[in-house]
């Protein structure tokens, strides 16, 4: 059976891994995909072709993958087999030098977990009249920062 994209998948945004010596495959889409679309896409990133898109080299790239439904001539004879096409969005390079910092340990990821936990539960409560918004604002502010600074610290900034 051959598939049909629906009108859902004519049009993907998808993140592709390459390391040249290894197949490039389908690490995200921007939302629903089904198997036989990844490995349409995957077995068209394995053509000769499109090593052209890989000239950044090792790393994830962003494609826009647009399907196009082929043309046909007078005859009915398809001189254009449908398919998709691939274009290069974004590329984000892998290297052996990512900031040491970049890492938390397991008490600083717990500890993260545990002020996002607070500062959810303090928004819930907003959201049943348990609390004041003066209360939520002021206890709040902490927990984002807390985050935020975690944040900037797995990133290595």
């Amino acid at each position: 059976m051959v598939y049909k994209p629906n009108l859902n998948t004519r049009h993907l945004t998808i993140d592709v891994f390459y390391q040249a010596g290894d197949p490039a495959f389908v690490c995200a889409a921007n939302g629903p995909i089904i198997t036989d679309t990844v490995q349409e896409l995957e077995d068209l990133l394995a053509n000769e072709y499109q090593r052209d898109l890989f000239i950044h080299g090792d790393g994830i790239y962003t494609l826009e993958a647009e399907y196009e439904s082929g043309q046909y001539g007078p005859e009915g004879r398809c001189e254009l087999p449908p398919g998709y096409g691939l274009h290069v969005m974004a590329y984000r390079g892998i290297t052996e030098d990512a900031p040491q910092g970049a890492v938390l340990s397991l008490e600083e990821l717990e500890q993260a977990y545990t002020w996002a936990e607070r500062g959810a539960g303090m928004l819930e409560g907003l959201w049943r009249g348990d609390f004041d918004i003066a209360t939520v604002q002021a206890d709040i502010i902490p927990v984002v920062q807390f985050l935020a600074a975690k944040i900037k610290q797995a990133k290595g900034e």
